[in-house]
């Protein structure tokens, strides 16, 4: 049986699909590997899933300092709620906003301050940062 995969933010409680996992050959190497089928994949060579490219690059702007985790969406069951994680892009024009492609990349990331969004970092954070 095989599960699918999550990046979800831990603050937010929401998530972008990554997919199965899959077998991927790059060019540059000669063994093969694992990788997400919504990143792209073919057994023989890699191929980009652009749209998906794009809906994470949003998502990592929008999550940008907060905690996110690769998780198996068998992690559903320990949710309360509706499920975890509640919210992941799906396709353009869905009747539900959480799900809609469109609204989610008309959401508005800000323009990044690297200096303000350090000094903002819980310290728990700062703690871990200075044990690396």
């Amino acid at each position: 049986m095989s599960n699918c995969y999550f990046l979800v933010c831990m603050d937010c409680k929401s998530g972008i699909l990554l997919g199965k996992t899959v077998e991927a050959k790059y060019s540059d190497i000669t063994k093969s590997t694992s990788g997400f089928s919504e990143l792209g994949t073919n057994k023989d060579h890699w191929h980009f899933n652009y749209k998906c490219a794009v809906n994470l690059q949003h998502f990592l702007m929008l999550h940008r300092g907060h905690e996110l985790r690769v998780l198996p969406d068998t992690v559903d069951k320990l949710a309360r709620d509706k499920g975890f994680p509640n919210t992941w892009v799906g396709e353009n024009n869905d009747p539900d906003p959480d799900y809609d492609r469109l609204s989610f990349l008309n959401q508005d990331v800000g323009i990044p301050d690297p200096e303000s969004e350090m000094e903002n970092l819980p310290n728990e954070l700062l703690e871990r940062l200075s044990k690396f």
